[in-house]
């Protein structure tokens, strides 16, 4: 009898660690689906509206446009402290009130545009950037709305508002394809309109999410009373990440600097218009981080006694991969589809960048471990390293060979960056992966772009290639689609 109720206790306790583990999947994949609809429709708007900008932009002007985002890419995680990372964790924390998580990073935004404007004005006084006032205006003005925006987004998903998320995604999609096809086609206001249709496209929704906020009653901050101690915890987690957005920086725009002051703003203009094609892969990354940065804190096991993490990772990886190799099959042909006149030479340039999003996303999806146990340093050197490796093979290979060389340090960078933060991650958790076989179909997709630059492009070769992956990728192939299957049946049941 003994005996028969500890087997019973046993199978209870399994039924539970199972329901649990479904809870965790079910939530995670709705997660996905909500930020799906939002991001879908920012990213394939953005993704058709290439063409317009290619048709009513110089590369000049948009390499002068692509100039000033990576300008504002330095300034937001330097100005904003990163702290929009530190409020999604902190509303988490259970130990803290969520309103004095939010007025402490409202907080750190006021101070940081006070110095930011101190700081463009000194700037602009010393002519140090010999650029249009116009310019300075759009510096601040995204500063401001985007910061704001990415604190009211953190601060809802970490309250799992998502269906305001999705609205005010939306919402960015459509303000930026209307402003743009009036600025540019209707108005002809060209590189100023572009950059005038982006801000609106950010302030609108940061104002909805704003509105959104207050009517839940999230904006009651009694008498604006700062937590003291919890501003200093929030700092010590989010100063490291400004080294880590800075890092980022250098891992994906360093090389635009650099290719603009030795090949010309031309040249950058084609750089900016072949990370269109890999943006479908960082939308696919995009919508699946959003999700995961809740599930990955919510469920850190440090042994991943039930694989959750481990197992998301696989399924993540086997995604990125078959799609990175789909891409690079089709790149020739998107690229005749969506880049007009001289920018069609881009598609060469697009392969490299394919497979660094491939890695970059890799690194994002292991961050989450790091973010659970608020380990934010590691992120931090991790990615300087990487940071660095790309700075020196952009000195090194631009003067040599162009464009080409700056678009192979990112890749490089971003392997280095992948490959250090899953041999650190092992002293956090033990996950259980197939990592010869993740390598061997990384060496294969790397060959696979490479064979995209022959004349003809190998096709028979590259479809080869593309079935060796996804047989190596059968088994957690044949799982998504079981999945699939079971929920249409559960949909038509219903």
């Amino acid at each position: 009898m003994k005996y028969r109720n500890i087997r019973l206790q046993n199978e209870e306790s399994e039924e539970k660690k199972k329901s649990k583990m479904n809870v965790a999947y079910r939530k995670l994949g709705t997660n996905i689906l909500m930020f799906a609809i939002s991001s879908f429709g920012t990213k394939i708007i953005g993704f058709l509206l290439v063409p317009l900008y290619t048709s009513f932009l110089t590369t000049t002007e948009y390499g002068i446009a692509d100039m000033l985002y990576t300008i504002l890419s330095i300034i937001l995680p330097v100005f904003s402290i990163d702290i929009a990372d530190g409020v999604i964790r902190y509303v988490l924390d259970k130990n803290y009130r969520d309103s004095s998580v939010l007025l402490v990073a409202i907080k750190m935004i006021f101070l940081g545009s006070l110095v930011l404007v101190l700081s463009l004005g000194l700037v602009r006084v010393t002519s140090y950037l010999s650029i249009p006032n116009q310019y300075y205006g759009f510096l601040f003005l995204n500063f401001v709305f985007t910061s704001l925006y990415n604190i009211f987004v953190n601060y809802l998903k970490g309250k799992e508002r998502i269906k305001n998320l999705v609205v005010a995604g939306l919402m960015c999609s459509l303000l930026n394809a209307g402003g743009n096809i009036l600025f540019l086609t209707k108005l002809g206001m060209g590189v100023n309109g572009y950059l005038l249709a982006n801000v609106i496209s950010v302030a609108m929704p940061m104002l909805y999410l704003v509105i959104c906020s207050w009517r839940y009653g999230y904006l009651n901050f009694d008498k604006l009373h700062v937590n003291k101690q919890l501003e200093k915890e929030m700092l010590v987690y989010s100063a490291p990440l400004i080294l880590n957005g800075l890092a980022w920086w250098m891992n994906n725009s360093l090389d635009r600097v650099f290719v603009t002051f030795i090949c010309g703003m031309s040249a950058n203009g084609l750089l900016a218009v072949a990370y269109k094609i890999p943006s479908i892969l960082s939308m696919l990354q995009t919508i699946f981080n959003q999700a995961w940065s809740l599930s990955a804190i919510k469920e850190f096991d440090p042994k991943d006694k039930d694989g959750f993490i481990g197992k998301v990772y696989s399924y993540y990886g086997c995604a990125m991969t078959i799609t990175s190799s789909a891409l690079l099959l089709v790149n020739v042909i998107l690229a005749k589809i969506l880049f007009a006149n001289d920018f069609f030479e881009a598609w060469r340039y697009t392969g490299m960048l394919v497979i660094a999003n491939l890695f970059g996303g890799l690194s994002v999806c292991i961050s989450g471990v790091f973010n659970a146990v608020k380990d934010t340093r590691t992120l931090a050197i991790t990615t300087i390293m990487g940071g660095i490796v790309n700075a020196v093979l952009n000195a090194i290979l631009i003067p040599q060979i162009g464009v080409q060389g700056a678009v192979f340090a990112t890749m490089i960078s971003n392997l280095v960056v992948w490959g250090w933060r899953m041999h650190k991650v092992r002293s956090y958790i033990t996950l259980n992966l197939r990592i010869m076989r993740d390598i061997l179909s990384y060496i294969l997709i790397i060959t696979q772009s490479i064979m995209g630059l022959a004349r003809n492009h190998l096709y028979i070769v590259q479809i080869v290639v593309c079935i060796c992956i996804a047989t190596m990728y059968r088994h957690e192939l044949i799982h998504i689609v079981e999945i699939g299957v079971s929920r249409v049946k559960k949909l038509k049941q219903n």
